[in-house]
């Protein structure tokens, strides 16, 4: 596990200009490829490589109210963090579920036969980021997104089809032993200090269904 970023009271203002200077340079590269592909320059290898990049892509392809969808510096470096294991600590409402999300949804759509799996601290909260990335994914500027969506899309699951024939499959769960039937490729814990402990929580659960 690696520290990243380390943001407090003494190096905030320091910390978020040096960040926001290092995520417009990328926004500017990407704006100078569609600028040269629009004058009739082949830059199409170079836009293909910087979509590897989940805050190019998203920034490329998503849109929130209408524009561009410009992650913020402190969502950039989850998006791109190669760890094996990554933390993020922060305060509520800045956008780390959003970053998840992307994240998911990136890794699903670039890896072959990715298997994505999220863990929310409830059910509700897992299908409503289901939900999130679904729309993200219908609303994408992707040709042909719609042939993207594979024959299984429920409020848990969906299937997304990638290049040879691959399925990448995004699946969404509470804190429960079921989580443990499926293996991933990428897992992403979402608020994890807010989880239950597991076992209760399925007891919870086990009791309440009505079969």
């Amino acid at each position: 596990m690696s520290l990243i970023h380390q943001i407090n009271e003494e190096n905030y203002l320091t910390e978020i200009e040096k960040g926001n200077k290092e995520l417009h340079k990328k926004f500017a590269y990407y704006d100078s490829l569609c600028k040269a592909a629009k004058e009739g320059i082949d830059v199409n290898f170079k836009i293909t490589q910087s979509f590897r990049d989940p805050t190019i892509w998203a920034y490329a392809t998503l849109t929130f109210n209408n524009v561009p969808f410009k992650p913020y510096y402190f969502q950039d470096k989850f998006l791109n963090d190669k760890s094996r294991f990554i933390y993020v600590t922060a305060s509520n409402q800045i956008g780390k579920t959003k970053a998840a999300a992307i994240k998911a949804l990136h890794h699903a759509l670039f890896v072959p036969n990715a298997s994505v799996i999220i863990v929310s601290a409830t059910e509700p909260q897992a299908i409503k980021v289901l939900d999130e990335i679904r729309w993200d994914l219908k609303r994408a500027q992707i040709p042909e997104v719609k042939s993207r969506i594979g024959e299984v899309e429920n409020r848990m699951e969906l299937h997304i089809n990638g290049p040879n024939g691959s399925v990448s499959t995004i699946r969404c769960f509470p804190p429960t032993k079921a989580v443990l039937g499926f293996s991933a490729t990428l897992l992403i814990c979402d608020e994890i200090n807010f989880w239950d402990k597991i076992g209760e929580l399925d007891r919870e659960i086990q009791e309440k269904k009505p079969w």
